[in-house]
């Protein structure tokens, strides 16, 4: 089993993901730990994974990014679906209530797919500025407004810009599909942890209870791990081969011949 985390900026997205993981056959994501954060609490709940040792994140945006600087784990990032905006965009055309509106989407590109036939499609003028930084959302959405766009959809940040300048916004959700996809996701990572744990047991056993001196060897001949007898063999302190290169430890070896079985 994994342990998952899923983080949100907004308490609806837990909910809604808390429900959708409730219907998933998620087998090998368990337990999930579900986090409401905004910018200034990304560091806290990246540590918190560290020490609760979580084995996948899930996130969206800038936390998504953020999280990915300050740890290692797996992340999986939420990705908005084609037919969740195509939804967004319908409504925010029916809010303006135009035939054929100018709409600007502003935010991170990691959060969107592609939106290249919407216009299209949906009869609009469908801008994207996306920026990889959240510090400058604001100033995505100043040039929205410049450009002359009747209605941004985007985050907290793009929504509160519009609002404080008379200009029509929606917040961008993420809904039960995204969400979904994700968790799917994150149980495809699980599996193949879940499996590596396993591989890496059978091979820790037959180590430990091989009569014979075993040494684990990556492709580059460098040891991964050996067991009691090959130590003993080598005369080696237990672990102190790891990392090293084989041929530091067996200068007998003809490596010629050696990196042709490594290879081939």
């Amino acid at each position: 089993m994994a342990k998952v985390m899923f983080v949100s900026p907004h308490m609806d997205i837990q909910d809604l993901a808390m429900k959708v993981a409730s219907q998933e056959r998620l087998q090998h994501c368990q337990p999930i730990l579900f986090r409401v954060v905004d910018g200034r609490e990304v560091q806290s709940v990246a540590e918190e994974a560290k020490s609760e040792h979580v084995d996948v994140i899930i996130a969206r945006g800038q936390q998504a990014r953020l999280i990915k600087q300050m740890v290692e784990i797996p992340l999986v990032e939420l990705l908005l679906t084609g037919q969740e905006m195509g939804v967004m965009v319908d409504a925010a055309k029916k809010m303006v209530q135009m035939e054929n509106p100018s709409i600007a989407v502003v935010g991170q590109s990691n959060m969107y797919s592609d939106m290249q036939e919407f216009d299209r499609l949906f009869h609009v003028q469908l801008r994207q500025y996306f920026v990889e930084d959240s510090n400058y959302i604001e100033e995505a959405a100043r040039q929205a407004l410049q450009d002359g766009s009747d209605v941004i959809l985007g985050g907290d940040i793009a929504c509160q810009y519009a609002q404080k300048h008379g200009v029509p916004s929606m917040f961008v959700n993420s809904g039960r599909e995204s969400i979904a996809n994700a968790l799917r996701q994150a149980e495809l990572v699980a599996l193949t942890s879940d499996r590596e744990r396993e591989n890496t047991a059978q091979m820790r056993a037959l180590l430990d209870y091989s009569f014979n001196g075993i040494i684990w060897l990556d492709p580059a001949g460098r040891v991964v791990s050996m067991n009691h007898v090959a130590e003993s063999m080598l005369d080696l302190r237990p672990g102190i081969a790891a990392g090293r290169m084989v041929d530091r430890l067996i200068p007998e070896l003809d490596m010629e011949i050696f990196n042709e079985v490594l290879q081939k």
